[in-house]
């Protein structure tokens, strides 16, 4: 989500999507972090981790991709599908990783 919302323009003047676009940027600290939680994953689950990574990120992407087709950016809704649809693609990828 922080992602879409740094590299993303807001599709309205208002609402959530565009007034957190205005707030002071948390990119460099959510990249951190994630890295952290991504060593932390690889070191103690293999190649596993990486799989879930790659899913997660590829549904945050496309995501990303059809809202600036679709709408021209992001929103609050957009931002909030953004964070289900990489949630759902992890727990996929940790499911066919598990089989």
């Amino acid at each position: 989500m922080v992602v879409a919302l740094e590299t993303m323009s807001s599709a309205r003047d208002d609402g959530l999507g565009a007034t957190t676009a205005e707030a002071p940027s948390q990119l460099i600290l959510a990249t951190l972090l994630s890295t952290i939680g991504f060593v932390v994953l690889l070191w103690s689950t293999g190649l596993s981790a990486v799989v879930v990574f790659l899913a997660m990120g590829a549904a945050g992407v496309c995501a990303g991709f059809l809202a600036r087709r679709h709408i021209g950016g992001q929103t609050g809704d957009v931002l909030g599908a953004i964070q289900q649809l990489t949630e759902i693609a992890g727990l996929v990828a940790l499911s066919v990783v598990a089989i």
